[in-house]
């Protein structure tokens, strides 16, 4: 008996029922829930504290699980494996639309957590540097922690003694929750120390991006209801989260998990994304955009970085959209197909999630006090008169610096 049957009871596939919460598993679920209110009580400032655990111990713990990758026997294959490109591969649209996809959540880019982090620097603080950092640090790490994935997966193929590594992989949770554990559990120098480690740093990751998301959350309520104080806010994000990890800890719960994956996540961050692109590139302007870095850090973006906002990064993206809608696949249930039941639900979570920006949009229509509609539909891609720094004094500077645009 597998570890998917032996801890999440799961069923063969959505077809044969949810079922009910596995009541250990639901325990859990309100345990982390609760940490993360206790941790996000106070608001930014506490996350802010816990991050210097949930940012600098994951590392400690990946440079430990790299070191004991790298001596395993067999696991140089697995990463000579990760390092060999499949260049048929690279030519489906389908590949690129799981890289841009990752990129998004592993860079949280298109989520509102950069923005809403950001808006706690000061107002000239080096974004530029920032980014810079950012993103070759996460670089750095998901080849890190790709070599440890395949470095695992190399040893198991040894240990198992089978001629090609695909028949050893298995993708998306499997890898961690099945794969993972069981070759953790064949090493042969003190495994249950490995597999606690291993497991505390899956459970501070996962913090990691929960206190994240929720801090997001927390701050637009807020901003939108001052009289909402912060614990109220975390408590009420916190039931939600318990309603909706529910579901998840059913025997049911991977084919679930699979689907508002699939339709919930992925998909729909990626169409929102590129339109918040075109946004910020063509509605607002790049032209716009560069000045305003110019006005808070001194100097513009360079012409790679145009380059990107111009035209490589939207014509990119909007090619990856196109061809997924084109080659659309629907996703499968443990190898068999959803029943149409499934499908409807996960078109409604799309729905949901993408319906708020032509709703928003035209709400905003709505609000132009202009004599027609050609007019009040302009107004609503202009900037607002009063755009610009929240206090007065960068205000009236920025003023003056765009006066004569």
């Amino acid at each position: 008996m597998n570890s998917r049957n032996e801890v999440l009871h799961a069923k063969d596939n959505i077809r044969d029922g949810i079922g009910w919460p596995i009541l250990n598993l639901f325990g859990f679920v309100v345990l982390v829930w609760i940490i993360v209110f206790l941790i996000l009580i106070k608001g930014v400032k506490s996350a802010g504290k816990a991050a210097y655990i949930t940012g600098i111990a994951p590392f400690i713990l990946l440079i430990i699980f790299l070191v004991r990758a790298l001596t395993l026997p067999g696991s140089f294959d697995g990463i000579v494996y990760f390092f060999s490109p499949n260049w048929r591969d690279v030519l489906k649209a389908k590949v690129w639309y799981s890289a841009a996809t990752q990129l998004f959540f592993s860079l949280n880019v298109f989520l509102g957590n950069i923005i809403m982090y950001a808006s706690y620097n000061k107002f000239d603080h080096n974004i530029y540097r920032d980014a810079n950092i950012v993103t070759t640090i996460d670089t750095f790490t998901s080849i890190m922690s790709g070599c440890i994935s395949f470095g695992i997966v190399g040893h198991l193929k040894h240990e198992l003694n089978v001629d090609d590594i695909k028949k050893v992989f298995k993708g998306g949770p499997g890898l961690v929750f099945v794969t993972y554990p069981e070759t953790i559990s064949k090493f042969k120098f003190v495994p249950q120390l490995f597999s606690v480690l291993f497991f505390i740093m899956l459970f501070i990751l996962g913090l990691g991006s929960i206190i994240a998301m929720m801090t997001c959350v927390i701050t637009v309520i807020r901003d939108q209801f001052p009289k909402v104080k912060n614990w109220q806010a975390a408590l009420g994000y916190a039931l939600f989260g318990i309603a909706c990890g529910t579901l998840y800890v059913t025997p049911g719960g991977q084919s679930v998990l699979g689907l508002v994956d699939h339709y919930g996540s992925t998909f729909a961050a990626f169409i929102l994304a590129w339109f918040e692109l075109v946004a910020f590139c063509y509605m607002y302007g790049v032209k716009k955009v560069c000045r305003d870095v110019e006005f808070m850090l001194g100097f513009q973006p360079g012409i790679y970085w145009k380059a990107c906002w111009y035209a490589i990064t939207p014509i990119i993206m909007g090619a990856i959209v196109l061809y997924t809608l084109i080659l659309y696949e629907k996703p499968t249930d443990n190898g068999q197909d959803y029943p149409s039941i499934a499908h409807i639900v996960g078109w409604s979570i799309t729905t949901l999630a993408v319906m708020w920006l032509p709703l928003l949009l035209l709400i905003e229509i709505i609000k132009q006090k202009k004599a027609s509609m050609i007019q009040k539909i302009k107004g609503a891609f202009r900037s607002k008169v009063n755009w610009g720094p929240l206090k007065t004094e960068n205000y009236t500077r920025y003023k003056e610096f765009i006066k004569d645009d």
